[in-house]
Formats: structure tokens, C-alpha cells, sequence
């Protein structure tokens, strides 16, 4: 059924489709057919993040931030993160501006002129593993 899906795909979309692509869109194909999901649930997973996305500018040593908790059923749209899980939703101090660089997660995309702000963030320990996971002591 996949090698189906993949010979019935136009032939533009054929010569310009990598191989795993070609695998994935033929699952998909195969997903909307058997009615797992539509199309239009599909791009809200699969779309590119948009492009114009405002940013607030903090200042190290005296702004706190929250990290954001990511909706990883979007994981699809934002394939790179640079916030390991356990950190988001948890308060940390700024520490340090590390500049504008461009964002892995449009990159994925091929979308090339997205940047974002990098920070460099302190937690306290106590806040990413609460005490009972935290005894407080560094060996």
C-alpha cells in the first residue's frame, strides 16, 4: 500500500521528493484515504511556524523569565528546540544575551530569514526537581 502511494504521486512532486519524503507522503496520503485524520488537520501539524513572530527583549541580571511549555502534538512544526522539556514552565534569571541567530525551527522548513534573540538562563535547582527528586546537596 505505501509503494502505492508513492508510484501514484505527480511526477514533479516525484523528481523533487527525497526518499523519506516520498515514504511520508505516501503515509499521509494513506492516513487522509483511511480517515485517521484530514488534510487540513495534517497542515496544522506539518506547516511551516510563521515567519513574523514578536519578540520581547530582556535584560541579563535583572529580567526573570518563564520558559514556555511547547505543545509537542505541534512537534512536527517545530522539529529542533533549543529548551530541554524539564525546564518548561519553570522561572529562571537572565543571565546573559547571546545575540540574533537564525531559527533551527524555520530552517527545518527552508524558510532562511527567521532569527531570534538566544538567551542564556539560571535556574535553581530546586525549581527543575522538587525536593524529594533535590536533596540539596552537590557531590
Amino acid at each position: 500500500e505505501l509503494r502505492r502511494g508513492i508510484e501514484t504521486l505527480p511526477e514533479q512532486v516525484y523528481n523533487e521528493t527525497t526518499y523519506y519524503g516520498k515514504w511520508a507522503r505516501s503515509m499521509c496520503t494513506i492516513l487522509i484515504e483511511r480517515g485517521v485524520f484530514t488534510e487540513a488537520e495534517l497542515s496544522i501539524y506539518i506547516s511551516p511556524v510563521s515567519e513574523s513572530q514578536p519578540e520581547t527583549e530582556f535584560e541579563a541580571g535583572s529580567d526573570y523569565v518563564r520558559v514556555k511549555t511547547e505543545n509537542f502534538l505541534s512537534f512536527c512544526r517545530k522539529p529542533h528546540l533549543r529548551t530541554p522539556g524539564y525546564v518548561h514552565g519553570v522561572v529562571g534569571l537572565v543571565t546573559e544575551k547571546l545575540g540574533r541567530f537564525k531559527a533551527p525551527n524555520s530552517m527545518a522548513f527552508h524558510v532562511e530569514n527567521v532569527t531570534q534573540t538566544l538567551y542564556r538562563v539560571r535556574f535553581r535547582q530546586v525549581d527543575i526537581w522538587p525536593m524529594g527528586l533535590y536533596d540539596g546537596l552537590v557531590t
